[in-house]
């Protein structure tokens, strides 16, 4: 597939010391917890990515779910590396800087690639590993898990919106089937765009696809369709499905839900430029969460207020005389108790 965004890390020595067979799972995903962790303190959240993605393929080959604590530290590894990105490309695409049109346009292109990279390595964990294990959450005791997946591939595909979407097609060019269709589905268009430019336009080589093991088939078919989707109205669609499913399983005050509500508005107002459905959904968030304010737990208090705090200022601002151009805050990596 693709190459990834952290591929330049020697992953190698790191698995001789932790995959050995006398470990058991609970075992190794603990030491890859904590090298992520270590990571964290040192500021290198590459490494960080790295670590966790360890963790999460360990732990969904064998259907289970991360838990809270590795959940936040999947969202802080990716939120920096993708938030030190979307900073660099709101700074050069600022007007002080159109004079340098030619120079500035490559280093925009770089810029751009690696957020649609780092994007599509996070989107794919979520939406092929994680989302797909939590589908059951909603029976057992992790409630909040398949709304806190659904909401980080909200924030993604807005990620890759506000900055990328000018890649999407309709009708789609890929559907999802059997092996045999989604192969012969790559060869017609690979066959039409030549090798050379059907890698450059999907990530991935046709033929590592047609060549490849069946198993691998579909997962590669929908790693070429996130390179054209409407980015816009992915977000849309898995803002909307997760604030669904949270507006019947969390309480109001929930830090998940606001944040999400949080997100979700700050989508329909930058992304969507719905300012109404923004500040409808902003408002209703912060109302329904200040009328439970009493029934708030103790380990959720700071999170949530947080939260609400920025609901309010993101509703000042948008609902003030002068707001063009403002852009709503967001909601940062906040710690989950366990």
């Amino acid at each position: 597939m693709s190459t990834s965004p952290f591929s330049k890390f020697n992953l190698e020595p790191f698995k001789a010391i932790i995959e050995t067979s006398d470990k058991s799972l609970e075992e190794k995903r603990g030491l890859w917890a904590d090298l992520a962790k270590s990571a964290e303190k040192c500021e290198r959240y590459d490494d960080m990515c790295v670590f966790t993605k360890q963790v999460v393929d360990l732990v969904t080959s064998v259907g289970e779910d991360l838990t809270s604590d590795e959940r936040n530290l999947l969202s802080v590894a990716y939120k920096n590396v993708i938030g030190a990105r979307r900073a660099s490309w709101r700074t050069i695409t600022s007007e002080d800087l159109e004079k340098y049109t030619d120079e500035m346009a490559a280093f925009k292109a770089q810029l751009e690639s690696e957020l649609v990279s780092i994007s599509l390595d996070i989107l794919a964990q979520l939406e092929d590993k994680l989302e797909p294990v939590a589908e059951n959450a909603l029976e057992g005791s992790k409630t909040d898990s398949k709304v806190f997946y659904l909401k980080m591939i909200g924030d993604y595909y807005r990620y890759l919106a506000e900055s990328v979407n000018d890649k999407a097609e309709s009708p789609a060019p890929f559907t999802i089937g059997t092996a045999d269709a989604m192969k012969a589905n790559v060869k017609a268009v690979a066959d039409k765009l030549g090798e050379d430019a059907f890698t450059k336009k999907y990530g991935i080589a046709p033929a590592e696809i047609l060549n490849g093991d069946d198993s691998k088939v579909e997962a590669q078919v929908k790693h070429c369709l996130r390179h054209v989707h409407d980015y816009a109205e992915q977000a849309k669609k898995y803002y909307e499905r997760a604030y669904t499913i949270a507006q019947k399983i969390l309480k109001p005050t929930h830090p998940i839900r606001l944040g999400l509500a949080l997100n979700y508005s700050v989508c329909h107002y930058e992304i969507l430029k719905n300012k109404a459905a923004a500040c409808e959904l902003a408002k209703s968030a912060f109302d329904e969460a200040i009328a439970k304010l009493d029934k708030l737990e103790e380990s959720d208090y700071k999170d949530s207020t947080l939260i609400m705090q920025l609901l309010r200022d993101n509703l000042t601002l948008w609902t003030s005389n002068d707001d063009t151009g403002s852009e709503g805050l967001e909601v940062e990596e906040l710690s989950e108790e366990n």
